[in-house]
């Protein structure tokens, strides 16, 4: 009998620590792959924007570019210098940026910067963010 409560203990103990070691930490997503992260944010962009094909597929080709900066960015940062990323990724977004108002014009892409904007605050009330804010 003692030796089946100890089995039964041992058992329940493995299966909570293999049930806690395979959980992310909370608020955090699982990466995605950029060409993933660029399509979803391109079909974001094109419904929001009301964009055509034509305009979406550039979109999809500028969100591409940044997607895999970043992507290498945060592969760099593991144990190196998060500053200098962060540098580069900034400069990625800025890029992105001037592309994208010379691609929309500038009234759709003051809309975009608007809608990302509230699209951030919201993120924000749902939890905490990685990396710093972008401004």
């Amino acid at each position: 009998m003692k030796r089946n409560f100890i089995i039964l203990i041992t058992s329940a103990i493995l299966l909570l620590t293999g049930e806690m070691s395979g959980q992310r930490p909370q608020g955090q997503r699982p990466m995605m792959k950029p060409e993933e992260s660029a399509k979803n944010q391109t079909e974001w962009i094109t419904k929001e924007l009301n964009l055509n094909t034509e305009t979406s597929e550039k979109v999809y080709q500028i969100e591409l570019k940044l997607f895999k900066v970043m992507s290498e960015q945060r592969q760099k940062m593991q144990g190196t210098d998060r500053d200098a990323a962060f540098a580069v990724i900034e400069k990625a977004r800025d890029a992105r940026d001037t592309e994208m108002k010379t691609l929309l014009g500038d009234e759709k892409f003051e809309k975009l910067l608007k809608l990302e904007e509230e699209r951030r605050q919201q993120r924000d009330q749902d939890g905490p963010r990685q990396g710093p804010p972008r401004g």
